[in-house]
């Protein structure tokens, strides 16, 4: 009785890398293709074909081992030395030297080396764990709904630091300007040495108790009415 023989497809199986090397070599040296058609069969270049070829002849099959990518020097790393010495120089003593001062400091150390560059040094220290990333500042959000009206006084009041200009014995003079929104009566207008908390508390206290307390002070996000300090005039 004759049985019907059926051919059946075999699934396909990826062969890994190094499986694909070994049976390259395996056919490069049974010879039975000439070098061109047996690159071609498995999909390489004639350069990767001979750099197989070359490894293998100089180290056995464990040449054919995925090698690292990683050159074997960097003419640009910075010496083991000069990273040591960065470190030292940012933890030694009460100071902590920024790069720009580390610099300084390496370049009067090592006077016949090349020193880094300050994002260099930066890295180095961030890499070693001596800078803290910076805290994201907050700002605060715009108010882009429109206004809403005033109908009284002490409803609303405006406040604002209108510039700054050098007087004539060379301090700063920053004036202060509160105004009623209603009335555009000028509430209080005084001049101060700077733009801190403190000052700015005292004229705002003093216009409390003579006018009363506002049911809302309109400013910009201007240093000190914005700030989310514990001084801030905003808390």
């Amino acid at each position: 009785m004759a049985i019907n023989e059926k051919e059946i497809a075999m699934p396909w199986r990826e062969l890994k890398p190094m499986e694909q090397k070994v049976l390259f070599i395996s056919d490069y040296l049974r010879e039975r293709y000439n070098f061109s058609s047996l690159c071609g069969r498995y999909g390489i270049s004639r350069k990767t074909g001979y750099k197989w070829v070359a490894r293998y002849i100089e180290l056995g099959i464990d040449g054919l081992e995925e090698q690292s990518r990683r050159p074997g020097r960097c003419p640009h790393q910075t010496p083991y030395r000069l990273r040591q010495a960065i470190i030292e120089l940012r933890t030694e003593g009460y100071s902590r030297p920024g790069p720009k001062k580390i610099q300084t400091l390496l370049s009067q150390r090592y006077p016949n080396e090349v020193i880094p560059s300050h994002t260099t040094i930066h890295n180095v220290l961030k890499q070693a764990g001596l800078i803290k990333p910076r805290k994201r500042r907050r700002r605060v959000s715009p108010y882009t709904e429109p206004f809403a009206p005033v109908t009284d006084a002490n409803e609303l009041w405006s406040v604002d630091f209108k510039g700054q200009f050098k007087l004539s014995n060379g301090r700063w003079c920053y004036p202060l300007t509160v105004m009623d929104h209603h009335s555009r009566y000028l509430i209080g207008c005084q001049s101060l040495s700077s733009v801190r908390t403190h000052g700015t508390q005292q004229v705002f206290t003093r216009l409390f108790k003579e006018y009363g307390l506002p049911e809302r002070i309109r400013s910009d996000n201007g240093t000190p009415f914005a700030s989310k300090a514990t001084a801030g005039l905003s808390r």
